[in-house]
C-alpha cells in the first residue's frame, strides 16, 4: 500500500503555532513526526492580549502539545541551524525526509530595558503582570494592529494614562479609512493619547526620546514595532533563500525555493499578505496536501492567497470587522 511506503519517513516541524500544530496533528499517523518548539504548549495568539486585564485568561489560550499530539515526538529547544537532511538542536542532529518551517515572528527588542515589554507572548505578560498592574502611565510604541488592540485592553484596567506613539500619519495605516477613523475615535474617546508622525530615537529607563528630541515619561513601555521572522537558524546554510527582511522565499506550492522536501508557512514566509491565523491555517492545508501528494507522485496544489474578513478587537465589548 502507498500509505505503508511512507509511514516510517521522518517529518520534522519547526514551530508549534497554527501551521505546525495542524500539520503535526494531521500527519502524525502517516509519518514519524517530530515537533520542535521552545515551549511545551500551543498559544492562541489572537487571544493573548486579554491577559493584560485578566491574568487567568492565559489558561484558556494555551494547550500542551502532548494533549493533542499523541504520536508525535515533542522536543523543547531552540533550533541552531538546518542542513539538507538534518536539523541541529543543542548538540543533537535530528534527521528528516520532510521539513516544515513555521517558527513565526517576534518583536525585536532593540532597546533592552527593565521598563520595556518587547513582545506579546504569554510568558512575558505573565512575568510582567505586576509591572502592568502598578503602572499609571503606559506608552505603546507602534500604532499597528497589535498596538491599538493592546491599548483597547489597557483601557479596561481604568485609571491608567495610555499613549500610542505612531511613526505614520494614522494608526493601523494599512486598513481602510472607515476602520482607521472608527478606531481613532474609539481610543481617543476613552482617553488614549495618540501621537502621530513620531519615531522613537532612544529609550533611557522610563524616558522615551523622540526623533524631535521630545521626552515622554512612562512607568511602562510596550514595544509593538520591529517585527522580524525567526529565521536565525537559516543564516548559516540557507541565507540565499531569505528575502531582504529575512522572510523565507517559497514557490507556489509553499516549498522552499529549489527544495522539494522543505516547506514553510505562517508569518515566516515572504508572501505579502496579512499575517493572520486564518491565512496560517490555509498554509497548513496546502502543506499537508502537498507532502502527501509528493509521496504519492500526485500533482501538487498551488497556494493562492485570498482576501478574508478580518476582525480587529477593541477590548471585550467592541471591535471592527473589515
Amino acid at each position: 500500500m502507498i500509505l505503508l511506503s511512507y509511514m516510517k519517513k521522518k517529518l520534522l516541524i519547526i514551530g508549534g503555532g497554527f501551521v505546525g500544530s495542524l500539520v503535526a496533528k494531521e500527519l502524525e499517523n502517516k509519518f514519524e513526526t517530530t515537533l520542535i518548539d521552545k515551549k511545551e504548549y500551543f498559544e492562541y495568539y489572537p487571544g493573548i492580549l486579554r491577559i493584560v486585564i485578566n491574568n487567568n485568561h492565559k489558561e484558556k489560550i494555551k494547550v500542551k502539545y502532548k494533549n493533542y499530539l499523541k504520536k508525535s515526538l515533542i522536543i523543547n529547544g531552540t533550533v541552531l541551524s538546518i542542513n539538507n537532511n538534518f536539523v541541529t538542536v543543542g548538540r543533537k542532529n535530528i534527521p528528516y525526509e520532510y521539513l516544515v518551517i513555521c517558527a513565526g515572528t517576534k518583536y525585536k527588542n532593540h532597546m533592552k530595558n527593565e521598563f520595556c515589554i518587547p513582545s506579546y507572548e504569554i510568558e512575558n505578560f505573565d512575568k510582567d503582570k505586576e509591572k502592568i498592574k502598578k503602572a499609571k502611565n503606559i506608552t505603546i510604541v507602534g500604532g499597528g494592529l497589535v498596538g491599538i488592540e493592546l491599548a483597547a485592553e489597557l483601557i479596561e484596567l481604568k485609571n491608567k494614562k495610555i499613549t500610542i506613539l505612531q511613526s505614520r500619519e494614522t494608526i493601523i495605516h494599512e486598513e481602510n479609512k472607515k476602520s482607521i477613523n472608527y478606531a481613532t475615535e474609539y481610543l481617543e474617546k476613552n482617553g488614549v493619547n495618540i501621537i502621530l508622525n513620531t519615531k522613537v530615537k532612544k529609550i533611557i529607563k522610563k524616558t522615551i526620546i523622540t526623533n524631535e528630541n521630545k521626552k515622554i515619561n512612562s512607568d511602562l513601555i510596550f514595544l509593538c514595532i520591529g517585527k522580524i521572522p525567526n529565521t536565525d537558524f537559516m543564516l548559516k546554510n540557507f541565507s540565499e533563500y531569505l528575502d531582504e527582511k529575512r522572510y523565507i522565499k517559497t514557490d507556489e506550492y509553499l516549498r522552499l525555493i529549489n527544495h522539494n522536501n522543505i516547506f514553510a508557512g505562517g508569518d515566516i514566509i515572504s508572501i505579502n499578505k496579512n499575517k493572520l491565523a486564518q491565512n496560517a491555517k490555509e498554509h497548513a492545508k496546502i502543506i499537508i496536501n502537498n507532502i502527501i501528494n509528493s509521496e504519492e507522485n500526485k500533482k501538487l496544489k498551488e497556494y493562492r492567497p485570498k482576501e478574508k474578513i478580518k476582525v480587529i478587537s477593541l477590548g471585550t465589548k467592541n471591535g471592527i470587522i473589515t
